[in-house]
C-alpha cells in the first residue's frame, strides 16, 4: 500500500468511550472555569459536517469540546504524528481556553495546548 493509499484509512481508534458525552463550546466552558482550567484530551477530530464548515473537536474526561477552526490543521497534523497520537492516548495533553478580542471588539476564542505530566 502507497503512501497515498494508507491516507484513505486515516482511521484512528483513541479507545475511548465517549457514547454519553454532549457538546460543549469554548465560551460556555471558558466562563464556567476560566482560563486557567487544563482540559485533558483523549483524542482529537475533524467535523466536517458543521454549519460553518470544518472545524477541530477535541475529547476530553466526559464531554467533547468545539475547537476553533483555525486548529483544523493542527488536528490533521497531529492525526499524522505517531508520536502525538501517543502522548495523547497516555494522558499528557491537555488544553487550555484562552479568550482575546477581535478587532470588531467581539470576544473569541482559542485553544492552547499544555504539556500533563
Amino acid at each position: 500500500m502507497s503512501k497515498f493509499t494508507e491516507m484513505n484509512y486515516a482511521t484512528i481508534d483513541w479507545d475511548y468511550d465517549t457514547k454519553e458525552f454532549g457538546y460543549h463550546s469554548m465560551e460556555e466552558l471558558f466562563e464556567s472555569n476560566g482560563a486557567e482550567k487544563i482540559y485533558r484530551i483523549h483524542g482529537c477530530y475533524i467535523n466536517t459536517k458543521g454549519k460553518y464548515g470544518a472545524q477541530s473537536v477535541f475529547i476530553a474526561d466526559q464531554f467533547f469540546i468545539n475547537g476553533p477552526k483555525s486548529m483544523v490543521a493542527k488536528v490533521e497534523k497531529i492525526r499524522q504524528d505517531d508520536e502525538m497520537i501517543e502522548l495523547i492516548k497516555k494522558g499528557k495533553v491537555g488544553v487550555k481556553i484562552n479568550s482575546y478580542m477581535s478587532k470588531s471588539g467581539t470576544t473569541c476564542y482559542d485553544l492552547k495546548f499544555v504539556d500533563i505530566e
